[in-house]
């Protein structure tokens, strides 16, 4: 999965072409792009699935009580894309262990990036494919440890952003704990959501079914009740939304999706 904000931003208009747009206001946002591949070599490849993970704001937490809906703009037109709110699992390499590129001495991390950390969530130095996530941390890699994939890399103005998601390298301090608490957290306690981008699909629903369907350049918004979660994973506490997850399935190809907003009302 890679996913970059553009430099070049999108032309309102061709997002929702029913709004009205100013001459002295800015008329053009940034959005965010997203593609993902699917491992063809596997018997079921529509079950594979990636995302982004963020801590929530104390904005959003202060205001979590208040909000009804989910309403976001895509274009897409392939995959069904999960949103999860909720306390989420931090241990993003599967090992039970706080991975991160700030290495504690003498037990203490000093939240710095330091000269020969900047190594990648893996704690392994090399160019890609010479490292791998180290499950069983013993120096050898085993057939279900995958290669990380790890390398950053990124030239200003280009359009070839297939590594700029790297954590090795990328000039900045990564780490599984999100929220800076000094702990791996790994509890899973949440209401999950989902939009099925197929157009046809009978649970996907438009956020007004009188707008139009057939928006020229593709886009559409979608509103969900947040009452009414797709699938409720352990016991959530909706006053404790720590974390906001994407994530996509149900491809069997590289699928390419772009998001103008997720909106909270």
């Amino acid at each position: 999965m890679t996913w970059w904000n553009p430099y070049e931003q999108v032309a309102i208009k061709e997002i929702w072409s029913t709004i009205e747009v100013s001459p002295d206001v800015p008329n053009r946002i940034h959005v965010l792009d997203y593609y993902f591949t699917s491992n063809e070599e596997i018997a079921s490849p529509e079950n594979c699935w990636n995302g982004i993970m963020l801590y929530s704001s104390d904005e959003f937490r202060n205001q979590v009580d208040s909000f009804q809906y989910l309403e976001i703009t895509i274009k897409g037109d392939h995959g069904i894309l999960h949103f999860d709110i909720g306390e989420l699992s931090e241990d993003i390499i599967p090992n039970l262990t706080l991975d991160s590129e700030d290495k504690p001495i003498h037990g203490i991390r000093n939240a710095l990036l330091d000269p020969g950390e900047d190594i990648g969530l893996d704690g392994m130095a090399g160019e890609d494919p010479e490292d791998w996530w180290d499950l069983n941390h013993n120096g050898v890699k085993n057939e279900n440890e995958p290669i990380s994939y790890d390398d950053w890399q990124y030239s200003a103005g280009s359009h070839n952003y297939d590594k700029i998601n790297g954590t090795e390298g990328n000039r900045r301090l990564d780490t599984e704990d999100l929220n800076y608490s000094g702990l791996l957290d790994t509890l899973n306690n949440y209401c999950e959501y989902r939009i099925n981008l197929d157009k046809s699909s009978s649970d996907t629903i438009l956020i007004n079914p009188s707008l139009p369907t057939n928006e020229p350049y593709g886009w559409r918004t979608y509103r969900i009740d947040l009452s009414n979660p797709t699938a409720i994973i352990g016991n959530p506490d909706p006053l404790k939304p720590e974390f906001f997850r994407i994530w996509i399935d149900g491809v069997t190809k590289r699928t390419y999706i772009r998001i103008a907003t997720i909106d909270f009302k």
